[in-house]
């Protein structure tokens, strides 16, 4: 027996997305004559035999997404429902059947959908991917379309997911601007996400003259536990920086009820940001200043990603909204518009 090549074999030897080879395979009308060609010739030259899942592709009526969840420990998230909710309602409007399974244990998918319904799905949303996701892995194998929520460690796979970088970078350059002197970093894990949000950040005090080391980055904060406990430790030390970044809106409450048992003022004495925008943060007293990710464009993009058409535009990063509200002191809140 010889290799058994996979989609993503014919992608690195043809130059062209999964997505483009596996329109081919299943002779979908929308790929230029002379790209359907070249492919078609390397399909021939290894003596490709498309699996079962691929040969079912185009006899079923209703396509059928799954979205896999990797889920941590602190689940359910607010945001997480919020996308879902977009990406189920975009399904309804175009006939498409979405499941959605949680995974709370990645060392063992036997008795995953992935594993035991893959020949009904058409594609697949990866959400939370970790290094040498045992996910990944199995849609390479079996060839099922599949985006990834957020920049992909695996660099030869599509995703879809927030302009992390660039959000973090333009906040702390006007915060910096308006005389930001120190900043706290509270996120879960050195994930990519994280790391684009740090390095935005550090990268906005360096380019605005600022200290880079009055940046401090503290990880393992997965819950408002975490960021309780950290905050309280901060105020006993008389380490409190003037704000505080939370990578996740839940985590942000921790820090409100840590400060205003102490008596510190949110807003005036501290400033706090979030990100997700969760539909509870404009009720914290202040309410929560936050990043809010574009939730419809990011399932437009998902959804667009594993069912391409033809004109549309799939937007791989996208820039979320920062909104400033009372949490953010006024000297820092000037010149902001939306509340």
């Amino acid at each position: 027996m010889g290799k058994r090549y996979t989609i993503y074999d014919i992608a690195k030897l043809s130059g062209f997305s999964p997505k483009t080879v596996a329109r081919v395979i299943n002779n979908e009308s929308n790929v230029a004559p002379a790209t359907a060609a070249k492919i078609n010739e390397i399909i021939r030259s290894i003596d490709y035999r498309p699996n079962e899942y691929a040969k079912n592709l185009k006899s079923k009526k209703t396509k059928v997404v799954l979205a896999s969840i990797n889920s941590p420990r602190e689940f359910p998230l607010q945001w997480m429902q919020v996308m879902i909710e977009r990406v189920s309602l975009l399904c309804q409007e175009k006939g498409i059947t979405l499941f959605v399974e949680y995974c709370y244990d990645m060392t063992s998918l036997d008795k995953s959908i992935l594993n035991t319904n893959a020949g009904f799905i058409d594609g697949v949303i990866v959400f939370y991917e970790v290094e040498d996701d045992p996910r990944i892995r199995i849609l390479k194998e079996r060839d099922i379309p599949f985006v990834v929520f957020e920049r992909a460690y695996d660099k030869t796979v599509e995703y879809v997911g927030n302009a992390n970088y660039e959000a973090l970078y333009s906040l702390f350059s006007s915060l910096c601007r308006k005389g930001l002197g120190s900043a706290t970093m509270l996120l879960r894990k050195p994930t990519l996400v994280n790391t684009d949000r740090v390095n935005g950040a550090i990268n906005a005090f360096r380019d605005n003259g600022k200290d880079v080391g009055s940046i401090n980055i503290v990880y393992d904060i997965a819950g408002a536990d975490e960021a309780y406990a950290f905050t309280e430790e901060a105020i006993w030390k008389g380490k409190l920086d003037e704000l505080i970044f939370i990578s996740g809106d839940e985590r942000a409450f921790g820090v409100y009820r840590a400060l205003t048992e102490k008596g510190i003022r949110i807003g005036e004495d501290v400033s706090i940001i979030g990100f997700d925008n969760i539909p509870s943060s404009r009720f914290l007293v202040p309410s929560l200043s936050t990043f809010a990710p574009d939730y419809q464009g990011l399932a437009e993009s998902l959804i667009l990603s594993l069912f391409p058409e033809e004109g549309a535009r799939i937007d791989r990063l996208i820039v979320p909204e920062f909104i400033p509200r009372d949490s953010l002191r006024p000297a820092l809140r000037q010149d902001f518009t939306r509340t």
